[in-house]
């Protein structure tokens, strides 16, 4: 539809309270904002995908922010002050330990695989939704609607396809179907 962000892309603020509770975060979008918290490889691939943008959260985006800025994440001084000034950085911190021997490159993997999971649950999401407005589109007799909306669908499908076109019994994944 005109004017919508692409899939998988919030709009600006969309679905997000005007006041974030902590336990009504994403629980992906938090491993990944405490991994960006303690890990510069973390922050750089955040950065590389697109930066605060990567998270719907105005509370991990605000959080985030500067250190996705630099490049880099707090350093220990900054992530003691940040954690005893602000709850959000208190509460990832919480869940989440350091753990010793992780690489840059291990960091930016697993920030990886996060980003990917993100996406995925964006993208079904916005399929879902496709299928709610078309469903409605019929029912109201819209065909131009209906048309444009499955053209988007079907598009939508193909991309959660190329993402995972198998299962383990290589049968084709469900989130494509």
């Amino acid at each position: 539809m005109a004017g919508r962000p692409a899939a998988g892309e919030p709009a600006s603020g969309a679905g997000v309270p005007e006041s974030e509770d902590f336990s009504t975060l994403d629980p992906v979008e938090r491993e990944l904002a405490a991994r960006c918290l303690l890990e510069d490889g973390a922050v750089l691939e955040v950065v590389s995908r697109g930066g605060a943008k990567c998270f719907r959260s105005r509370s991990l985006r605000a959080l985030l922010q500067d250190w996705l800025t630099m490049g880099r994440a707090p350093l220990p001084e900054e992530l003691k002050a940040l954690e005893s000034m602000d709850a959000t950085a208190r509460g990832l911190l919480a869940e989440t330990t350091a753990e010793d021997g992780r690489t840059d490159d291990m960091a930016r993997r697993g920030a990886r695989e996060l980003l990917d999971r993100i996406l995925e649950r964006r993208l079904r999401a916005a399929k879902a939704d496709l299928d709610r407005a078309i469903r409605d589109a019929e029912r109201s007799g819209d065909e131009a609607l209906r048309d444009r909306l499955v053209a988007e669908r079907t598009e939508l499908a193909s991309k959660l396809h190329s993402r995972n076109p198998m299962d383990s019994q290589g049968r084709n994944h469900p989130a494509a179907s």
